[in-house]
């Protein structure tokens, strides 16, 4: 991994949670080359969550399993909203479709919430 782009995604990570005494503007969203780096973060401090929800649940988009890999990081909707640059009222619908599209292949687990799923994965 480049070590630009780990320094540029700590930065804006450390000044999204207050952390940093940079003076920039607030970024709105995490770009595509972050998210690589975060997908390999989030695999391994999770022990292969990215990869394995993946292989459990091929019919989930690149959006959904991000918001997904959120979720299981425990991050509020309206802070997912802002890291994803979408409306709160979007990542709602996302975690509908998510849910549709998880319980549409695994019946058993109809009445856990997502949340809960994702966190036994």
């Amino acid at each position: 991994m480049d070590n630009t782009l780990k320094k540029k995604l700590c930065e804006r990570l450390l000044w999204y949670f207050g952390l940093s005494n940079s003076k920039k503007e607030k970024v709105s969203y995490i770009s595509m080359e972050e998210w690589t780096y975060i997908e390999r973060w989030v695999d391994y401090v999770l022990g292969g969550f990215f990869l394995r929800l993946g292989k459990v649940h091929p019919n989930l988009s690149t959006t959904e399993l991000h918001i997904c890999c959120l979720m299981r990081l425990k991050l509020r909707r309206f802070h997912m909203a802002s890291l994803m640059g979408i409306s709160p009222s979007t990542v709602s619908t996302y975690k509908f479709r998510v849910k549709r599209k998880i319980d549409a292949q695994n019946t058993s687990i109809r009445n856990i919430s997502l949340e809960s799923y994702l966190l036994s994965l």
